[in-house]
């Protein structure tokens, strides 16, 4: 009996927008436009938790935790900070998208593990001193920040274009 991989793919694809995972992810007003509003909102609570991290968790210019604690501390703050929004999406947008926004979460927060092994590797392999590495450690978190929006756009701009949709159907079709 062949398997309809097409059927499957067409499956999966409806399920992905049945919960808005196939469009860019936005707040919504009742009209169902954009709510500047939200948009705000999430820019001044994430500017004033970036101040309370600044501010209070920090370490003083040229310092660098020297302490477990310390870093356990920045570590449930920000994962405290990502719940609270998580409660706040399932709120106002349901469990499901809730659900769709932990799991992400979830794998960043995975993911940055890694990353953190790897700053070692490289700092190691180079001899990066201990008083640069802060320095380097931001500017690279600000390039990820700034490729991976990069990228998002450029991916959001081809996958509206249908040859490219086409193109990415065939190889999920025929990988399987």
């Amino acid at each position: 009996m062949p398997v309809d991989r097409a059927g499957d793919v067409a499956q999966v694809v409806h399920d992905l927008e049945s919960l808005h995972l196939l469009s860019v992810a936005s707040p919504r007003s009742e009209a169902g436009g954009e709510s500047e509003g939200a948009w705000i909102a999430f820019g001044l609570i994430f500017a004033s938790l970036v101040a309370v991290h600044v501010r209070f968790l920090s370490p003083r210019l040229g310092g660098y935790l020297s302490q477990v604690g310390e870093a356990m501390t920045h570590c449930v703050f920000w994962l405290c900070a990502g719940l609270a929004f998580n409660l706040a999406v399932w709120a106002s947008m349901g469990a499901d998208l809730a659900a769709a926004w932990l799991s992400g979460y979830s794998l960043e927060w995975l993911l940055s593990i890694d990353s953190i092994f790897v700053f070692l590797a490289v700092f190691k392999a180079h001899g990066t001193p201990q008083d640069a590495r802060r320095t380097a450690l931001c500017l690279a978190i600000l390039g990820a920040l700034l490729m991976r929006a990069v990228f998002f756009w450029l991916g959001v701009a081809l996958v509206g274009a249908t040859p490219v949709q086409a193109v990415m159907g065939v190889a999920l079709i025929f990988s399987g």
